[in-house]
């Protein structure tokens, strides 16, 4: 809504940084146009913050969610969603492996996640189905597709159709990107799973 970017920098000083454009001449490369942004990430219970992977505005608000996973070597792995507002930094849903590309489409947040286990892969469908400002409560988590070859970034297109990069597809032994369709009989889940939808990829 203001016209502000956010970047989530998974090795710098800052985790996240603001890009602002203060003069007009269309880059955000002169002073005071690439700050720190106030928001410190929480530590979580394994001692370590998440390291950003994706960022998404709620639409139509300043209401900013972050996908991250706590650093490699640091165990147990946790991955978590955070909402960023007011300058705070608070869980909104966990219990993530490492957490990949989310995506609003309405009133749900997609997000992609690999577990630290077996490195399968799997997209959830996140609502706040209480209005208590998070997704951490019984059933506001469900699997829209699990049991993927990966997960990395993700869209949601008009039909309602998700796109999943980071896939393996085993009949051409590349990387793809897969089809996920649209839940139109309700169930929560995805109508059906194409993992080969776009293939001959090293690593999509």
């Amino acid at each position: 809504v203001t016209g502000n970017l956010v970047v989530g920098d998974s090795f710098g000083p800052f985790a996240l940084r603001v890009l602002r454009d203060l003069n007009a001449d269309l880059d955000c490369l002169d002073a005071g146009e690439d700050l720190p942004h106030q928001a410190a990430l929480p530590v979580l219970p394994n001692g370590a913050a998440p390291l950003p992977f994706d960022l998404a505005f709620r639409p139509g608000s300043d209401e900013l969610y972050l996908s991250g996973s706590t650093p490699f070597g640091v165990l147990p792995v946790l991955g978590v969603v955070l909402e960023v507002a007011g300058g705070t930094a608070c869980v909104w849903a966990d219990g993530l492996g490492y957490a990949a590309g989310l995506q609003w489409s309405g009133d749900t947040l997609y997000v992609g996640d690999v577990s630290a286990l077996d490195f399968s892969g799997r997209v959830l469908a996140l609502r706040d189905l209480d209005a208590d400002g998070d997704g951490l409560d019984a059933c506001e988590a469900t699997a829209f597709a699990a049991g993927l070859s990966g997960a990395s970034d993700l869209v949601v297109a008009q039909d309602g159709s998700l796109y999943v990069s980071g896939l393996f597809d085993l009949g051409t032994f590349s990387g793809s990107v897969g089809r996920l369709l649209a839940d139109a009989d309700g169930d929560g889940q995805s109508d059906g799973v194409d993992e080969a939808f776009l293939t001959g990829f090293a690593f999509s």
